[in-house]
C-alpha cells in the first residue's frame, strides 16, 4: 500500500512487540532510542466507507483516518503501527510523510520502555474507550491531550499538577 518509503528506515530493530501492562501487545524499545526516530508505519488496507462503518460495528479497534479522509484498517497490515497503546503522556506520535503514516518517538526513550501515542480521539463516545495507561496525569480515556481538561471537568479524573518540563505531553496542560 504505502511504497513510497521505503522500509528499511525503520527496519533497525529499534522496537519488538510483547506483552503490556497497557493493553494487549504493546511495542517496546529494544534499546535506547534518541528523539526523531521513525519506529514504524501504520499500514493495512484502505477501506470504502461503507466498510469503515461495518468495521466499526465489528468491533475493530485498528482504523485510522488519514488526514485526507481515507480511512485504513490496520489489522490487515502487518507493521508493528497498529500495536502502539494509547497513552495521556504519550512517549511518541503520528506523522505523515509523503501520505505515509509513520510513528516516531518525540522524546528519548530508554531501553525495555513501552512507546505509546495519543490517538487524537475526539470527545464523542469517549466513554467507551476507557484508558488504562496508570500514568499520574491519566484521565481515564482514550483522548487526544487538548481534551483532557475537558474530561477531568466532565467524568471527575483527577486534576494534575505537573512541573513544566516533565515527561511528555503532561505540561501542555497547564
Amino acid at each position: 500500500m504505502f511504497r513510497s518509503i521505503h522500509p528499511r528506515c525503520w527496519e533497525r530493530k529499534l522496537v519488538s512487540a510483547r506483552n503490556s501492562k497497557i493493553h494487549g501487545i504493546g511495542v517496546f524499545a529494544n534499546q535506547s532510542i534518541a528523539a526523531g526516530q521513525i519506529l514504524a508505519r501504520y499500514d493495512g488496507k484502505i477501506l470504502a466507507a461503507e466498510e469503515v462503518q461495518c468495521e466499526l460495528a465489528a468491533g475493530n479497534r485498528y482504523l485510522l483516518e488519514l488526514p485526507d479522509g481515507r480511512v485504513v484498517d490496520g489489522s490487515a497490515g502487518k507493521e508493528l503501527g497498529r500495536l502502539f497503546n494509547y497513552s495521556c503522556d504519550p512517549s511518541a506520535r503520528l506523522e505523515y510523510r509523503e501520505g505515509v503514516p509513520l510513528i516516531i518517538n518525540s522524546r528519548a526513550i530508554g531501553r525495555g520502555e513501552e512507546i505509546t501515542i495519543d490517538y487524537g480521539f475526539d470527545p464523542a463516545d469517549v466513554t467507551r474507550f476507557p484508558c488504562t495507561c496508570r500514568k499520574p496525569n491519566c484521565v481515564g480515556y482514550i483522548v487526544a491531550w487538548p481534551y483532557h481538561a475537558m474530561m477531568r471537568r466532565l467524568y471527575g479524573a483527577p486534576a494534575v499538577s505537573i512541573t513544566p518540563g516533565t515527561a511528555g505531553n503532561a505540561d501542555r496542560e497547564k
